[in-house]
């Protein structure tokens, strides 16, 4: 079976002022399997979760911030005839994020809870 894909990690950022800021803990895409006997043998990964950031400020400008999972993995073979792929992995979950700031000012994905 195929490797399943690394998740997004986590970063911890405490600054006075956060100007343009650009930050990604993405998830990465699942590996593919062999083919097996008849090309529909084996799984392919499923992909990795996004991480998690926390953000703390008095004064945060968001340029792009992201904790993305990432996309399932679409891999392997036509087994069955019918123009579809099989198998494939399953999409990595969306991962968090965080943000202190007594200004905050643009948008992450996915939304941020915004502690006090």
């Amino acid at each position: 079976p195929g490797g399943g894909g690394a998740g997004g990690g986590i970063a911890l950022v405490w600054a006075q002022q956060l100007v343009g800021l650009v930050a990604s803990a993405d998830g990465t895409k699942g590996q593919a399997g062999d083919g097996g006997l008849g090309g529909c043998g084996y799984a392919i990964g499923g992909s990795g979760a996004g991480g998690s950031l926390w953000l703390t400020s008095d004064d945060a400008d968001l340029k792009t911030v992201t904790a993305l999972g990432a996309a399932r993995v679409k891999n392997g073979s036509d087994c069955k005839g019918d123009g579809e792929m099989r198998p494939f992995g399953g999409a990595g979950a969306v991962g968090r994020v965080r943000v202190d700031a007594g200004v905050l000012k643009g948008t992450t994905a996915p939304a941020p809870f915004e502690g006090k």
